[in-house]
C-alpha cells in the first residue's frame, strides 16, 4: 500500500519540483499538492471522508490566509496522527517546534537529500 504525502507551498514551481522528485524516487509515495493552507485543509477533510489519512504532511510556514503553524493547529484539532514537517526560509527555534508537535523543520532552500531523509523516517 502506498504511503500518502501532502505537500503544501504557495510557491508553485517549488511544489511541482519537489513532487516530481518524490515521484521519481519510486518509493511508493502517493503525492498530493496544495498551494495554500486552505486547500490543504480541504484535502485533509476529503481524505477523512474516505476514511484515509496522510502519512506525512510537509508544509511551508509562510503562506497567506493559513500559515503552516495554523495548519498544524487545525490538524491537531482533527487528531491527525501522521508526521508533520515545516519548511521555511526563516529559521524557527527547535523548542517552538517541539511545543507545537512538529516532527521536523527544513530550511529553504532545502536539499533533495533532506526530503529523502524525511520520507525514509516516515
Amino acid at each position: 500500500m502506498a504511503k500518502k504525502l501532502l505537500l503544501v507551498d504557495d510557491d508553485v514551481q517549488l511544489l511541482r519540483h519537489t513532487a516530481d522528485f518524490i515521484k521519481d524516487l519510486n518509493q511508493g509515495w502517493e503525492v498530493d499538492c496544495a498551494v495554500s493552507g486552505m486547500e490543504a485543509r480541504g484535502k485533509v477533510e476529503n481524505k477523512r471522508r474516505e476514511e484515509k489519512d496522510y502519512d506525512v504532511i510537509l508544509s511551508d510556514y509562510e503562506m497567506s490566509e493559513i500559515n503552516g503553524i495554523d495548519l498544524r493547529f487545525y490538524l491537531q484539532d482533527l487528531d491527525f496522527r501522521g508526521r508533520f514537517y515545516l519548511m521555511s526560509g526563516t529559521p524557527i527555534q527547535k523548542e517552538i517546534l517541539d511545543v507545537l508537535g512538529i516532527d521536523g523543520f527544513m530550511n529553504k532552500p532545502f536539499s533533495l537529500p533532506a526530503i529523502r531523509k524525511i520520507l525514509g523516517d516516515a
